[in-house]
């Protein structure tokens, strides 16, 4: 019944990794925004 306990969890080692490159790929966009935004404000 110890087996069947960790092998449960199993599946969610690759969801959690799915779960934070789309996190990460959600923020990406608003990351660069910002960061051309300061750019920007910098040169002036």
């Amino acid at each position: 019944m110890k087996a069947a306990i960790w092998f449960s969890y199993l599946p969610l080692l690759p969801l959690a990794v799915l779960l934070l490159s789309g996190l990460y790929l959600f923020v990406l966009p608003y990351r660069r925004r910002a960061a051309g935004s300061r750019r920007a404000i910098a040169t002036a």
